[in-house]
């Protein structure tokens, strides 16, 4: 907290911020469930979709620490940190793209409902009061 600065000085954290972070925190834990598995079922899989199961691992451990990631940035992001807030578009908007790509090349269609959700999820820290909120607003240290 600065010195000479009062509280109530800070406007209110919009209800699109909690809600981004709340929906962050939710798909995050998806995340690192579905990484967890697919790292523990990686022979099974790999057998029944004719790959290595080396690439399941790193794809599971990938999602994995990308979830602990996003977890940790919406944190940030909830205390008032713009470039949390940032980084929290960016990391969202290269899987939305890599979801993308794989519905197009792939015909995978499983993704469409993590699109969703994190496009959802990421719009909520952008709409509303959130611009002028985390325009005034310092993160606590």
């Amino acid at each position: 907290m600065l010195v000479g600065s009062d509280e109530s000085d800070r406007p209110r954290r919009p209800g699109t911020v909690l809600g981004g972070a709340i929906m962050t925190y939710v798909g995050s834990a998806f995340g690192v469930f579905v990484g967890l598995a697919n790292v523990v079922t990686s022979a099974e899989l790999a057998e029944s979709l004719r790959t290595d199961p080396r690439a399941l691992v790193a794809w599971g451990v990938g999602i994995a620490v990308a979830s602990v990631a996003a977890s940790v940035l919406a944190i940030f992001a909830l205390r008032g940190s713009n470039g949390a807030r940032a980084a929290l578009t960016v990391v969202g908007g290269i899987y939305v793209l890599w979801a993308l790509y794989s519905l197009v090349r792939d015909h995978n269609v499983l993704g469409v409902a993590a699109v969703a959700w994190i496009a959802a999820a990421v719009a909520l820290f952008w709409v509303g009061n959130a611009g002028a909120w985390y325009r005034a607003h310092r993160p606590v240290r």
